[in-house]
């Protein structure tokens, strides 16, 4: 990188001007370490043919902020800089020449530019109570300090993963404002256990050596809702299904159980009484000390099997427990809870699980589930001997290599494009040269272009035998336009896929199409980076931090996520339509995608209705591409394009109202206000002694 200087204009104002040597996606340059308070900065190109895609500052702390758009194309933003060294960093695609003006500013600026976005922001959201609620937050803030954090995370959008251990609430002070027990809890709980009828809980514990843990066990004593007995995995009598309780809670050693465990368990058993197998959330301690929240999703299958396996708490229905033994199956040689739980998941189905996010157990240490990765495998060759594990992008992670039901299928790479001849060429020839797949076809769909090189890239393309190019003429719709060169193709699989996309990884087409071959697999998603290789896409989920937000949104390479989450494919709400693999058979069933939804969620809308249709929606890290988003299209900043956004907003939460809490990823126990996984404040979920958290 060439060294620039910094000019002072005068004293509040400095500027310098970035001309490389050579064209570079991304600018990185260190702020006048002697700048410190409010600072306005801008950051523009007067080249036109240069598009700025990102700018983002990075404290001496590590705290990361991105600016936001203007209409104008460029950024500008005011915010307090730290003292010490800050990073400033721009990104975009083949840049020559950047300018980037800082000058002194003051908090009431910031201020007026806040409550105007705010203002801007309801309009095209619509005014719901909770948009309302976050924008007084923000205008009501107290010191500017709070009031920066509040501007970062609304709107400059999510802290990158440097951070996600500094939540706003700690593990320790949310265990004691939700899971303690005062003395009108106490009441409430010996009230009610005196007053009804609940169901019978037996102990059953594993992984117990010679001797029990002496405070486990005294946790077991100590229930409030009293369990029949308690007995060893290792002496597991199979009689135990005849005269022991209703329910049968596996709990692996070294574990401490909450007094009310068995009371929680009872209370969810009796509201959900389809539910056969219950599974809690859990904690980790230091000493006394509560360190981190196992706030677990709804039952995961490919979370569980790639990543930590189960809990070190459990409950199943003594019914299924009686049918497992009635088959032959010896439990006293399980070796750990996965082990159980995944025998059960095998009689039982996913519908009869059920995820309680109230924490019932803690351990000193997260359990290591002794022959974890032996039992995944073992349960894996049952469902097919061709299945290959190999070790994950990081410790206690794994992947599962997913045979491809048929021999080298067909896919069909459908591409929207306008112009860009760039970003197209750059996205072709990733497919091209650096993809392993052999048998695909790629279908281009061009929005009449007019300049003269996409012209002549499209015309030589066209006579490529593996790629086809189609002409659209109208408005822009992203929806359409796939269904136009869906129709077109002749793959098994479709694959979506966006012109601003570049391929990093060889196998990311062999990888998708292996999960989308699984039976109960209906729509599969990449990972996504930005060029900086900070995370853009890892899933999508309702709620989050806007009507459907990005998972881990920012986090940087080399972060594995909330509880290596970024390490492991699994389940997810939806996924993006800038890469996204079907098949043909549910591409045609569901009817494509939604083209009413011009713009905007029609790719969350497939995901939806495919699972509605019964099928998952899969996200793998294994599949690795960058997107340089929006670079092509731009973003919705005009009026009209503002219009069109909540036309299609409403027209969607239309749809799917009574779905946008459901989210086979997200705890109820996480906040809904940023991507980086922190604890809520208001968890989603009350506990069944506490009506009023």
């Amino acid at each position: 990188m060439e060294n620039f200087e910094w000019a002072q204009l005068n004293r509040g104002k400095y500027v310098i001007k970035l001309v490389p040597s050579v064209p570079l996606d991304v600018f990185q340059i260190t702020a006048p370490r002697h700048l410190k308070g409010w600072n306005r900065v801008s950051v523009e190109t007067n080249d036109k043919e240069q598009h700025l895609s990102g700018t983002s500052v990075t404290n001496d702390q590590g705290e990361r902020y991105r600016f936001r758009r203007t209409r104008r194309g460029h950024f500008d933003q005011i915010f307090n800089f730290s003292p010490g060294e800050n990073q400033i960093e721009v990104t975009g695609l083949n840049l020559t020449s950047v300018q980037i003006v800082i000058r002194r500013s003051s908090p009431l600026k910031l201020f007026k530019r806040v409550a105007i976005s705010a203002i801007l922001d309801l309009f095209r959201l619509g005014i719901r109570r909770r948009n309302l609620r976050t924008v007084l937050q923000i205008i009501s803030a107290r010191d500017f300090k709070s009031f920066q954090s509040r501007l970062v995370q609304r709107y400059n959008q999510a802290p990158l993963a440097s951070n996600v251990d500094a939540g706003t609430i700690t593990p320790q002070v949310w265990m004691d404002r939700f899971m303690s027990l005062n003395s009108e809890d106490l009441l409430f709980i010996n009230d009610s256990i005196a007053r009804r009828k609940f169901p019978s809980f037996s102990f059953v514990l594993i992984n117990s050596g010679e001797s029990k843990n002496e405070e486990m066990t005294t946790t077991l004593d100590q229930q409030l809702l009293s369990a029949l007995e308690t007995s060893v995995l290792e002496d597991f009598d199979p009689a135990l299904s005849t005269h022991g309780g209703e329910w049968l809670i596996f709990v692996d050693a070294d574990t401490e159980v909450h007094k009310a465990a068995t009371f929680s368990l009872a209370c969810h058993a009796e509201s959900h009484p389809d539910s056969l197998m219950i599974i809690p959330d859990s904690a980790e301690k230091s000493g006394d000390l509560f360190t981190e929240i196992r706030a677990n999703p709804p039952w995961n299958l490919d979370l569980i099997l790639g990543g930590e396996g189960v809990g070190p708490l459990l409950a199943i229905h003594n019914s299924v427990i009686s049918e497992i033994v009635e088959t032959g199956e010896d439990l006293s040689r399980a070796k750990n809870l996965t082990e159980i739980a995944l025998t059960a998941y095998g009689y039982l189905g996913e519908k009869a699980i059920s995820r309680l996010p109230l924490v019932l157990s803690a351990t000193s240490k997260q359990s290591e589930q002794t022959h974890l990765d032996t039992t995944i495998m073992e349960y894996l060759r049952e469902v097919d001997d061709e299945i290959f594990v190999s070790q994950g992008l990081c410790p206690q992670t794994r992947r599962i290599h997913w045979p491809i039901a048929s021999q080298n299928p067909k896919v069909s790479i459908l591409i929207p494009s306008k112009n860009r001849s760039d970003l197209l060429e750059r996205c072709l020839k990733g497919i091209y040269e650096s993809s392993d797949y052999s048998n695909f076809e790629v279908i281009v769909i061009d929005h009449q272009s007019n300049e003269k090189n996409a012209l002549e890239l499209l015309e030589k393309i066209d006579k490529r035998d593996d790629t086809k190019v189609l002409e659209f003429a109208g408005d822009f719709n992203f929806s359409l336009m796939n269904n136009i060169a869906a129709k077109s193709s002749t793959g098994d699989f479709l694959c979506l896929l966006n012109n601003d996309i570049e391929v990093i990884n060889s196998d990311w087409i062999q990888e998708l199409v292996s999960h989308t071959s699984r039976e109960h697999v209906g729509v599969v998603g990449a990972l996504l980076r930005y060029p900086d290789k900070s995370i853009q896409h890892a899933g999508l989920s309702p709620n989050l931090g806007s009507l459907y937000g990005h998972a881990h949104k920012y986090f940087p390479s080399g972060n594995f996520g909330y509880r290596n989450r970024l390490a492991v494919a699994h389940q997810v709400a939806a996924v993006t339509g800038a890469c996204l693999m079907t098949s043909r058979e549910l591409w045609d069933e569901l009817g494509g995608l939604n083209q009413q939804l011009a713009v905007a969620y029609n790719d969350v809308d497939y995901c939806l209705r495919a699972r509605a249709a019964g099928y998952q929606v899969i996200w793998t890290p294994f599949a690795e591409l960058i997107h340089h988003e929006s670079l092509s299209r731009g973003y919705d900043e005009h009026p009209k394009q503002r219009d069109r956004l909540a036309k299609e907003s409403d027209l969607f939460v239309s749809l799917w109202k009574d779905f946008l809490d459901d989210d086979p990823a997200y705890s109820p126990n996480l906040t809904l206000e940023s991507t980086n996984f922190s604890l809520s404040d208001q968890p989603r979920f009350l506990s069944p002694w506490r009506k009023n958290l």
